[in-house]
């Protein structure tokens, strides 16, 4: 939603209210320097509380440290503002991404592939017309490519999927006989050229024998967030065990400060690490030690601040007593 703004405009931190970054600095150096008083003055976070954990962080990452800089005020910024408030830049945009992108550059679907002897993983995908005898999506060809933990190709195959036809990849195939039995992290990737997604859109089950989690894909991976965090916003203390998992979609290599903040403020810290292409499923516990006493019986709050680099975020909470799963992208 943020991402065909121009560099310089200001960024919507809660939809709900339509309140920017910019209008949230300027209320901040106003003078009005407690977060109680900024959600009172500018509505944000005051409607369905999605945005929370970004005001939140905003507000201690950004503004109370002194990092914030204003959108920049020259003619071309102007210029931009005022195009896009006459939608010339949306209407840009649009035949940009109509006639030209989906031909130059493909569609681009990434997921996290999960094998170990209490979890397994499928990626379905449908091309499915809204009508049986429409004629709105033909075949497609899609390449499949899968990446193990330490950014090695592992899988890449290239599929026709057929008009209302489905193509469903189990992990387990996909992997083969590598790594003897021993559990597999990774990232499956799927390319396409077409104008429409339609249908196309990738779910990826998460499943044992007793239980299925689901959920689509991510984002396109040459796509990144704006002066924002990826958070996770509830860490229980205890009950499910939580994973968290990072695919770096990147040739360089993934560096990032983990925060997670109890409900008292006070904050642990640890740095993560991700190979190029690599991908990392880890828990709470094991980057943070004692959760359970650190957050005090409380619900926590999880960040990562390297938001610049290419990546992708999933939690997978894990009850231990039924055998069952919870999967979710940040």
């Amino acid at each position: 939603m943020m991402d065909d703004l121009p560099k310089d405009a200001p960024r919507k931190i809660c939809l709900c209210m339509s309140v920017t970054d910019e209008e949230i600095a300027a209320c901040y150096h106003a003078g009005h320097r407690e977060l109680s008083e900024i959600r009172e003055i500018t509505r944000a976070c005051t409607r369905c509380f999605g945005c929370e954990a970004d005001l939140t962080s905003f507000y201690t990452n950004v503004l109370a440290a002194g990092k914030y800089k204003a959108p920049s005020r020259n003619l071309r910024t102007l210029l931009m503002r005022r195009m896009r408030r006459q939608s010339m830049y949306r209407i840009a945009q649009a035949a940009y991404h109509r006639h030209v992108r989906w031909r130059v550059a493909p569609l681009v679907f990434a997921s996290v592939i999960v094998e170990r002897p209490d979890l397994h993983s499928r990626v379905i995908i449908a091309n499915v017309n809204r009508e049986p005898a429409g004629d709105e999506f033909k075949e497609i060809q899609l390449e499949v490519q899968l990446i193990d933990g330490g950014g090695s190709l592992v899988y890449s195959k290239v599929y026709d999927v057929p008009k209302n036809g489905t193509l469903m990849l189990e992990g387990a195939q996909m992997i083969g006989g590598r790594g003897d039995g021993q559990p597999f992290i990774g990232t499956i990737i799927v390319k396409g050229k077409r104008r429409y997604t339609g249908s196309l859109r990738p779910y990826t089950h998460y499943y044992n024998d007793v239980s299925v989690a689901s959920t689509h894909d991510q984002w396109t991976p040459d796509v990144t967030r704006h002066h924002g965090f990826c958070t996770m916003v509830r860490i229980p203390p205890t009950g499910p065990f939580v994973h968290i998992s990072v695919s770096n979609i990147e040739p360089s290599p993934y560096r990032s400060r983990a925060v997670l903040t109890n409900h008292r403020g006070k904050q642990q810290e640890v740095d993560l690490h991700v190979a190029p292409y690599g991908t990392v499923l880890t828990s709470a516990g094991e980057l943070f030690g004692d959760v359970d006493g650190f957050l005090d019986r409380q619900l926590g709050t999880l960040r990562f601040d390297n938001w610049s680099h290419r990546a992708m975020y999933y939690f997978l909470a894990h009850d231990l007593e039924r055998n069952t799963w919870n999967v979710n992208h940040l």
